[in-house]
């Protein structure tokens, strides 16, 4: 449809303030973008019933240089504006009413009192590993049973409902927002990853989005706590099951700390530092660096010395995460599974029908190859996002 300066145009966007600049945006389909002051204006005054010839005019009056036309044909090719002379464009889905039990329960565990015992949680869990040397977690805490393959079971069982309730998380603290949450499979690097998209927080403010991004790490801590403090009374094949949980919490936190995969750190960190681009300039830089041009000189009229400052760290970590991340494939990763893969042939191959090591074999098997379909199912997602240029706005875990 054509727009023209007698056109009577009406958007419905969020606006909240980030910094100098403003974010705005629809909720609904998660599209958001960045604009100064003199665009939030303008679009205070799209309400369907003043011409866009009649708001130029009195942005003229208010000594505003603004092309509202050109601004509003912008909008409209990203799908933010609402109607346009009567047409209505933005049609909201059918959404089925949230439950009620499920927001008395997101009201009740990120209560301002429940985020405080987390904090506690946390801080408990780090004292009793650092203090209590029975409760420090180690390599063979992965192999609960004597079995390999009874004990990949056992990892696989127990690693999926602690990623759930890892995301049930993030999704609950959105929920109090009236933030929409899709979950989808992905990779970070060859990492299995599942996304919480959470792209509707732009349209809350800043510091309300802070508790969403670290509501994982939120029940991660309590678990942590409860299974540390399980292993204090468990014993036999019990202590066992908590001392793989407990080992599978503390990566899951190591794994936080590595950034430059989009972690929920690298979220609490991007919000802190009002970059929702931080990633993208990131990896702008070192794609300059690596084909010897540009080398990050365009980004100096978009960003300040500030921000500049910010994504050549973030591209430092980057770099530095990178060699971390294939020595850990090629070193470790990869050579652990053809150790594992050829043990499994060997069982399968020697033993007969009778022996449970040939089962054994059987079970490690199925657990590689349905480990395998999952992986798969997430690369074919990431090769699908980075396709169509989709960057989510989200906070990530991996599996």
């Amino acid at each position: 449809m054509n727009i023209t300066l007698d056109s009577k145009v009406t958007a419905k966007l969020s606006v909240q303030a980030d910094g100098e600049e403003f974010t705005v945006g629809d909720p609904v389909s998660g599209t958001f973008i960045r604009v100064p002051y003199e665009a939030v204006h303008i679009i205070h005054m799209l309400d369907g019933v003043k011409t866009l010839n009649e708001i130029s005019e009195q942005l003229r009056n208010e000594q505003m240089d603004a092309d509202v036309l050109d601004f509003v044909e912008t909008l409209h090719e990203l799908e933010l504006i609402y109607s346009i002379d009567g047409k209505v464009f933005l049609i909201p889905p059918d959404e089925k009413p949230v439950s009620k039990s499920l927001s008395a329960a997101a009201s009740v565990i990120f209560h301002p009192i429940s985020q405080v015992c987390y904090v506690l949680f946390f801080l408990l869990s780090i004292g009793m590993i650092a203090g209590i040397p029975e409760l420090r977690p180690v390599y063979k805490d992965f192999w609960a049973a004597e079995a390999t393959g009874l004990s990949l079971l056992l990892l696989f069982f127990i690693s999926w409902p602690l990623t759930i309730l890892h995301e049930l998380g993030h999704y609950l603290a959105a929920l109090r927002l009236g933030i929409p949450v899709k979950f989808n499979l992905s990779l970070r690097f060859y990492w299995l990853v599942v996304e919480a998209d959470m792209t509707g927080l732009w349209s809350v403010s800043k510091q309300k989005r802070y508790l969403p991004y670290a509501a994982g790490m939120a029940v991660d801590s309590f678990l942590l706590f409860l299974s540390l403090a399980g292993q204090m009374a468990a014993a036999g094949f019990a202590l066992k099951l908590l001392k793989m949980i407990t080992l599978l919490l503390v990566m899951r936190f190591a794994w936080q700390l590595l950034i430059f995969l989009r972690t929920d750190i690298y979220f609490l960190i991007m919000n802190k530092l009002n970059m929702p681009s931080l990633h993208g300039y990131a990896k702008e830089i070192m794609t300059g660096y690596m084909r010897k041009k540009d080398r990050g000189e365009s980004l100096k009229e978009e960003l300040s010395v500030k921000e500049m400052s910010y994504v050549k760290s973030f591209a430092s970590c980057y770099l530095i995460g990178g060699i971390i991340a294939a020595g850990l494939l090629f070193l470790y990763s990869l050579p652990g599974l053809y150790v594992l893969l050829k043990q499994t042939m060997v069982q399968l191959s020697v033993y007969s029908l009778n022996s449970w090591l040939f089962w054994d074999g059987i079970i490690t098997l199925a657990i590689l190859s349905v480990n395998a379909v999952i992986w798969s199912i997430g690369a074919a997602s990431k090769y699908k996002g980075s396709k169509t240029g989709t960057l989510p706005i989200s906070s990530n875990e991996a599996t």
